[in-house]
């Protein structure tokens, strides 16, 4: 599918890869960043398969936001296969799959974000001549707390295998790469960079290591140095909420402020989907994003015209 003239290399150009599980959410996600956006906007939704119901919502989405070019690429070798101890989706690793498929800046986002504001600031911002952008990942850096803290010595179930292996991760930089703004030229010019989107490198270093943030953890092992750390703004965890209080020192919970008063991107990590009602009991700090996001499920099906949850889910 061609890109339009009015569409240019200057203009945000987001991109959601995904599989079956994330169609609602990342049409309602890219719902998001149009609402605030008046200027050309690129969206890319990328599957690896054709996907029930896709085509009808973004051509939805296109109607209501003309000022944007939005395109499905369906990339069947996106269907990943390895002979490895874990279970391995094609969602799990389609990021890095992304230099394949696209040149330039890209702004990868989860399906389970919301924008909460123009994302144009975002996607400008300055790298400082790295190939990634992300923001550190606040339940992480306060977890992490809780290994040495006197006052708890349970670790999280998914940090220990972590843990275990200190010395392949640099714990002060591990950001969630659920929002990554990447410089695929710069990436593709250095080797560190480059050796991200290996994905059968990065299959076998999470198998080895029984990892449980698959290419997230690869990208935190291999990248570092080539990482440029985004405000908290940007990646707020369900509203970073849980940041506001020890373990996390006096100087960190100042850090995360404004991410919790008035983020520009929430994510909706771990199993508890505001889309999906499993019975779910939501802490009171997180009610906010909880009451936020199914507002804006409502505003899709007003803007839109059509109610899309059913098709997606």
């Amino acid at each position: 599918m061609g890109i339009d003239k009015h569409i240019s290399d200057a203009t945000p150009h987001v991109v959601y890869a995904f599989d079956e599980g994330f169609r609602y959410c990342s049409v309602l996600s890219a719902f998001s960043v149009l609402k605030h956006r008046s200027a050309p906007t690129r969206i890319s939704f990328v599957t690896g398969c054709e996907l029930a119901g896709l085509a009808d919502a973004v051509k939805a989405l296109s109607k209501a936001f003309p000022q944007a070019k939005l395109e499905i690429l369906v990339r069947p070798e996106l269907n990943l296969d390895f002979e490895t101890g874990i279970r391995v989706t094609a969602a799990s690793y389609m990021r890095l799959a992304l230099s394949q498929h696209f040149t330039g800046r890209i702004l990868y986002l989860d399906g389970d974000t919301m924008a909460r504001c123009d994302i144009a600031p975002l996607y400008n911002t300055d790298m400082q001549g790295k190939a990634f952008a992300a923001a550190l990942d606040a339940v992480i850096e306060r977890d992490l707390y809780y290994t040495d803290w006197w006052l708890r010595k349970t670790t999280k179930d998914a940090l220990k295998p972590m843990l275990k292996v200190p010395h392949l991760f640099d714990f002060k930089r591990y950001v969630n790469s659920g929002v990554l703004l990447m410089d695929l030229k710069a990436a593709m010019a250095n080797e560190t960079a480059k050796t991200v989107f290996d994905i059968a490198a990065a299959v076998a270093f999470v198998d080895e290591h029984n990892l449980r943030f698959q290419d997230q953890d690869w990208l935190n092992h291999v990248a570092t140095d080539q990482i440029h750390i985004l405000a908290p703004e940007w990646n707020a965890l369900w509203g970073n909420h849980r940041t506001n209080r020890p373990p996390l020192a006096r100087a960190r919970r100042k850090a995360y402020r404004n991410s919790r008063k008035n983020p520009g991107l929430v994510h909706y990590t771990t199993h508890k989907k505001p889309w999906q009602d499993h019975g779910f009991s939501i802490s009171r700090p997180a009610r906010r994003w909880d009451r936020e996001y199914k507002a804006l499920m409502a505003e899709m099906t007003t803007r839109l015209g059509v109610e899309l949850r059913d098709s997606l889910l």
